[in-house]
């Protein structure tokens, strides 16, 4: 997260995940240039849309403490995370769990905006924004259980979680009729 709202500055992306099962789904998402007063207010807001969200994960980076103390007294949960390895790293934490087939997203036809998250995928890490991957990545590896000694993780195959991804964009790991599997329901 970055103070300014410029050309120059990072997003900021923030998303809302929920896990079913060994299944985690990607329910909503926000991700684009803001200041310090537009990030409250997307904080704000998604905290709105999803009160039961119980951890509200916050890089501990950057304008995130900032974020942190002024809406501490107004919202629970908010967790400052400290990001363990580089984001390549984490990635590769978090590619057995897409590879596997447990991490679903909206259909982009459906959600537009799951189109941009799979291209910043696709493209990572030599896209020129990583924000969605980032969070992504943040979200799985507190799914499994929030602390990963990721000292022992290779940088091999660094691209298989864009390569699994583009595999399913193309219908080669798709759902049954060869699309891409991204439809879903929580239900029991």
């Amino acid at each position: 997260m970055t103070f300014k709202d410029t050309r120059g500055t990072d997003f900021v992306a923030g998303h809302v995940w929920g896990r079913k099962g060994a299944n985690k789904y990607l329910l909503a998402r926000v991700n684009r240039r803001m200041d310090i007063v537009a990030t409250i207010a997307a904080v704000k807001q998604m905290y709105e849309d999803w009160p039961t969200a119980y951890a509200k994960l916050v890089e501990d980076k950057a304008n995130g403490p900032a974020v942190i103390s002024m809406l501490k007294d107004k919202i629970p949960g908010l967790i400052a995370v400290e990001p363990q390895g580089g984001k390549v790293v984490r990635a590769n934490a978090v590619a057995p769990q897409v590879e596997a087939g447990n991490v679903y997203l909206p259909d982009p036809r459906e959600v537009p905006w799951a189109q941009d998250v799979i291209e910043q995928c696709a493209a990572f890490p030599a896209g020129a924004n990583d924000d969605d991957v980032d969070s992504m990545s943040q979200a799985l590896i507190r799914f499994q259980g929030g602390s990963l000694d990721l000292s022992g993780i290779s940088s091999a195959g660094e691209r298989r979680l864009s390569a699994v991804l583009e595999d399913e964009e193309r219908g080669q790991r798709g759902g049954e009729d060869g699309g891409p599997r991204r439809r879903f329901r929580l239900e029991d």
